[in-house]
């Protein structure tokens, strides 16, 4: 993923700036009841939880592409229609099953001398996967092997790398970015029940003989 844009990191920070301001508006009207305030808290923070969610989904949706493509461009089988999608399949099988470098290195060899690309790339690909889990394993000879073959593959396996860590990068990046304050008020109340208190059919603020939310798990003294 690319960095966010400028103009999507100002989106997010308006989200935040406009709840902060409805916070402080229920939070000073002296016509809510504790019970009434945490209600109305509730409803705007879920408001804005959900077009934060929105924002990031629609950055992530359009950002999202370099590794992936760079991936099916690398080991993705080319033409997989008819006979090739189930060879495809089968030898997506078969590399899973490999269970070690060594035999993943003569299933490529394998593939190579039968002239089997299907299968080859079914092999580099999961030695590629295989190197994050195990490092220093033996995998990357295979995947090496993989691209001696192929002069065009290496220069894209380290683009494939170095997209990898932007995914990286821009994912912690955005969990700042899109991430709301939540109230103090909420305590540890979880989403799931702040939305059932959003959802309370009486628009209106609860009076305080009514308006008894503490099976929700209101912070002692809010309910």
């Amino acid at each position: 993923m690319p960095d966010i844009p400028e103009d999507v990191a100002t989106k997010a920070a308006d989200i935040q700036v406009a709840f902060n301001a409805d916070a402080e508006l229920h939070r000073n009207n002296a016509d809510l009841t504790p019970d009434g305030r945490i209600r109305r808290l509730a409803i705007a923070y879920l408001s804005a939880k959900a077009q934060m969610d929105e924002l990031q989904t629609s950055w992530a949706g359009t950002s999202a592409i370099n590794a992936e493509t760079i991936d099916r461009d690398v080991f993705g089988a080319p033409n997989v229609v008819g006979a090739d999608a189930i060879s495809s399949r089968d030898a997506a099988d078969r590399a899973s099953r490999v269970e070690s470098p060594e035999d993943g290195m003569r299933l490529l060899q394998q593939a190579e001398r039968t002239g089997d690309e299907i299968l080859a790339r079914a092999v580099a690909q999961y030695a590629y996967d295989q190197q994050g889990v195990v490092f220093g394993s033996g995998w990357t000879d295979v995947v090496d092997a993989f691209a001696s073959r192929r002069p065009e593959v290496a220069q894209k396996l380290t683009d494939l790398a170095a997209a990898t860590r932007a995914n990286l990068d821009a994912s912690l990046t955005a969990a700042f970015t899109f991430s709301l304050a939540r109230p103090a008020e909420f305590g540890n109340l979880t989403d799931y029940r702040l939305q059932i208190l959003a959802d309370t059919t009486d628009p209106s603020a609860p009076t305080q003989s009514d308006g008894n939310y503490g099976w929700l798990g209101l912070p002692q003294g809010l309910s």
